[in-house]
């Protein structure tokens, strides 16, 4: 339903429907300021944090059991539910051991068990509308950066706090990072946007133009729950099919060169539909004069909590939230997995991205051949295909006589034409074919690995 006076973004028409009872959702109800000591912790559940304009939104205080002195801290905030879920069997092939995440932990964020023990305190938001917090819950909203930029200034000036916070999370949690950061809170002193998007429009709701109707679905059934109204993200889609200012109300994008904030990047090569050219674009953009950039080829959640990874993490904190030397300082500024297949590659250390080095090459397609050949073809043909046939599809071959990487952008042209329609979605994906010619597996979308390689 469209309610009327209820326009954040000045944008006509936008649409609200009634949120989900939080309790439907399996959330207890609020206790504010409930106190518990537990797994080394002390816990302070359902603490009110009031924004600038009076409204509340609630966090979870994780502190180190009889901490003394003053804490860093590392925020996290987002509508999935700071009370869970926490397991990843609703995604199989995640490969996210059982055991990897207590039950304290944020869906798609860090462990405040295993952070709390290394001398952190972790703060874990529901941000404006969702669940128990007060107010409408608008999706990857400029309202959200706000509040976000007013928790980690609350959090900063807490009589415990050392004055550094710090941010953290993967996907959504990534996502609203950029925003919150673009606002530059004078207490956040570094982030780590680890797979996300900086761009609504062009890196999620209409990659490459195409409309996004599938995770769309997904997003919006995990964000429903609130007591008041949540923004009816399938319908407000559906009425702002072309860029406009609804998708710049919720684009970082535009933003990114107001980043300075010490920040380190996390991407990784087989997210392209939703997470990798929106990181990409995200750590090329902002201004911070010290950032790192991470791109891997594994699958994200696993990726995440391995200890590996929660190690660097670390070292990034160690220096911008507590102030002390770490390894970090030795660190490349760019770090990419180079990929053979699945599970096969190795990493290399790089000094910018993208690779100064690069050579573009371009390749013609020749329909006639099937092939892509160095120069124009001569004369005019055609490949077509059947649309109506699931996986029916032209293939086009390019052989290489030397070994050659492929790392970085690559733009595609075509004169197409569809008989009996006046519009068409085009998929393109690559695939390598290896010397027995077969098709050779990557790791896609966090739980496949058979995927293409781009």
């Amino acid at each position: 339903m469209e309610v009327s006076g209820k326009n954040p973004c000045d944008v006509r028409p936008f649409y609200w429907k009634q949120g989900l009872d939080p309790q439907e959702g399996h959330r207890p109800a609020l206790m504010p300021n409930r106190q518990e000591a537990a797994d080394g912790m002390d816990i302070t559940w359902d603490v009110p944090v009031t924004m600038r304009d009076g409204v509340k939104v609630y966090v979870d205080v994780f502190r180190p059991t009889g901490a003394t002195g003053k804490q860093p801290i590392i925020f996290t905030f987002s509508p999935y539910g700071k009370h869970g879920p926490k397991t990843f069997d609703i995604f199989p092939g995640a490969d996210v051991p059982k055991g990897w995440v207590s039950k304290y932990a944020v869906w798609e964020s860090i462990d405040p068990v295993v952070w709390t023990r290394k001398g952190y305190a972790v703060i874990n938001g529901d941000s404006r509308g969702s669940w128990g917090s007060e107010g409408d819950l608008e999706i990857f909203s400029a309202q959200e950066s706000r509040d976000g930029h007013d928790c980690i200034e609350w959090a900063g000036t807490l009589p415990w706090s050392n004055g550094k916070v710090g941010m953290i999370g993967v996907s959504y949690l990534s996502i609203v990072q950029w925003g919150i950061a673009a606002t530059n809170p004078p207490h956040l002193a570094g982030f780590v946007p680890w797979e996300g998007f900086t761009d609504f429009y062009r890196d999620y709701t209409h990659h490459g133009g195409i409309p996004e109707t599938k995770f769309l679905y997904f997003t919006q059934w995990s964000c429903r729950c609130g007591v008041n109204l949540v923004e009816d993200l399938i319908a407000n889609n559906k009425a702002h099919p072309l860029l406009d200012d609804y998708h710049r109300s919720k684009c970082a994008f535009a933003n990114l060169a107001k980043i300075t904030t010490p920040t380190y990047v996390v991407a990784d090569w087989g997210d392209h539909g939703m997470h990798t050219r929106g990181t990409l674009n995200g750590f090329t953009g902002i201004s911070s004069k010290e950032k790192w950039l991470e791109v891997h080829g594994r699958k994200k959640w696993r990726y995440f909590f391995e200890e590996e990874s929660v190690r660097r993490q670390e070292a990034f904190f160690q220096k911008y939230l507590k102030g002390e030397p770490s390894e970090i300082d030795g660190y490349p500024k760019v770090r990419l997995e180079i990929r053979d297949r699945a599970y096969v590659g190795e990493f290399r250390d790089e000094k910018e991205w993208p690779l100064a080095r690069t050579k573009c090459v371009k390749k013609y397609i020749d329909t006639k051949a099937r092939a892509l050949v160095d120069t124009p073809p001569t004369s005019i043909t055609i490949a077509s295909y059947n649309s109506e046939v699931q996986d029916d599809c032209v293939h086009f071959y390019l052989d290489f006589d030397k070994d050659t990487e492929l790392t970085g952008s690559m733009n595609l042209r075509l004169w197409v034409s569809s008989d009996g329609a006046d519009d068409m979605d085009l998929f393109v994906q690559l695939d390598k074919i290896d010397c027995e010619n077969k098709v050779t597996p990557y790791v896609a979308f966090s739980m496949i690995d058979d995927g293409p390689l781009v």
